[in-house]
This record gives structure tokens, C-alpha cells and sequence, in this order.
């Protein structure tokens, strides 16, 4: 009786640890140089390496790094971005919410949420002045010196910077807020300026 039980609290926290491992950021794709900063030590990064919340990412000229979050959802930056996995708590069953915040400080990203994880994730996401909060969507963020930048591309996503809030719910519908400035929010219609946009985060 005593094997058996110990065998059963082995298979346990076999299961533990293999659910939580499985529920790491993992990194995906990479291209040129991308390094992690972590507890004050700043590594190389490489495919398959797994993220810790409190990591900052940071690309180099010509970059790119491809994460995919416990969900499912992937987060894709462009080159001279520096991002931070500033919390992330992993669902504890099938029916839990994943939640996150991310941080940008500079550079682009995407994040992309799979049809089926929509209604098990809210991410909070912080691009300097604009903070937005995320259920179910495909959006483009942005952090330059004058300004920073969202667009929705598909779904829909809550934003605001100071007093001004808005709900962005048409693919294009863009949320811009110039250094020292009001924010703009309208909807792009050029094409090629979103394709250059989409652009800077995939893989060349």
C-alpha cells in the first residue's frame, strides 16, 4: 500500500510539474540578435528557451523574436523593441483566464490570440502613454520617441491615455497618441501602411 501511495504522489507532481513547465513562454522563432535581461544579467536568447515574468526582451537592427504565451497567443517584435513580461499567471484548469501584463518601452509588436483561447485570457498591455486591456484579438502596437500607437486588426480592445478612453471594434480603427499631445483615434485606410506595419514584426 505504501509503494502504491508513493507512486501516486510521484504521478502528482509529475503532473505539477509537467502543467506548469507546459504553461512557460516559450520562444519560437528568432531572427538576428535578441537577448533576455533577467535579475540584472542580460543572456542571448535562443529557441525553445522558456521566459520568466520580470523578463525584459530587447532586439537588436534587423530582429526579430516570436513568443508564445501559456494560451496559445504569440507575441511577435520588431527590431530596437525592448518588451517586459511584467506578470503573467497561467490558467490553473482548462476554464481559467490567462492573465498578463505586458510592458513596451520602445520599438513594435503584435500580439495575436487564437480564435479558440478568446475567452481564456485578459492581458493588460502598457506602451507608455496608452495602457489597453485585451480579450480575443490580433493588434499592433507601437512605441516610438513621438509618439505610441495601437491598431486593431481583428476583435476588439479597450484603450485609453490620461482621461481619454476608447473601444477600438473595426479592423484599422487606430489609437495614436503624440509626445505631449491629445490622442488621435480614427481608422487607417491605407493599405500599405498596415502591410509595412505588419511587416516589422514577421520574420524576414
Amino acid at each position: 500500500m505504501r509503494t502504491q501511495l508513493n507512486l501516486w504522489g510521484f504521478f502528482a507532481l509529475f503532473l505539477i510539474y509537467s502543467n506548469a513547465y507546459a504553461q512557460k513562454t516559450e520562444v519560437i522563432a528568432i531572427q538576428d540578435h535578441v537577448w533576455v535581461a533577467r535579475n540584472n544579467v542580460v543572456i542571448a536568447l535562443k529557441i525553445k528557451d522558456l521566459l520568466q515574468e520580470g523578463d525584459q526582451i530587447r532586439t537588436g537592427k534587423n530582429a526579430r523574436v516570436w513568443l508564445k504565451l501559456p494560451d496559445e497567443s504569440t507575441i511577435k517584435l520588431g527590431e530596437y523593441s525592448m518588451f517586459t513580461l511584467r506578470d503573467l499567471k497561467p490558467a490553473s484548469s482548462p476554464n481559467d483566464k490567462v492573465d498578463g501584463t505586458f510592458e513596451l518601452l520602445r520599438g513594435v509588436f503584435r500580439l495575436t490570440t487564437p480564435s479558440q483561447a478568446t475567452a481564456h485570457h485578459a492581458f493588460q498591455i502598457k506602451a507608455n502613454a496608452i495602457s489597453a486591456g485585451v480579450r480575443g484579438t490580433d493588434i499592433w502596437v507601437a512605441s516610438y520617441s513621438d509618439k505610441d500607437v495601437i491598431c486593431l486588426l481583428e476583435g476588439q480592445v479597450d484603450v485609453q491615455s490620461g482621461n481619454t478612453k476608447a473601444t477600438l471594434t473595426n479592423p484599422r480603427d487606430y489609437f495614436i497618441v503624440p509626445k505631449n499631445e491629445q490622442p488621435v483615434i480614427g481608422v487607417l485606410d491605407d493599405e500599405e501602411k498596415i502591410q509595412e506595419w505588419i511587416k516589422d514584426t514577421d520574420l524576414k
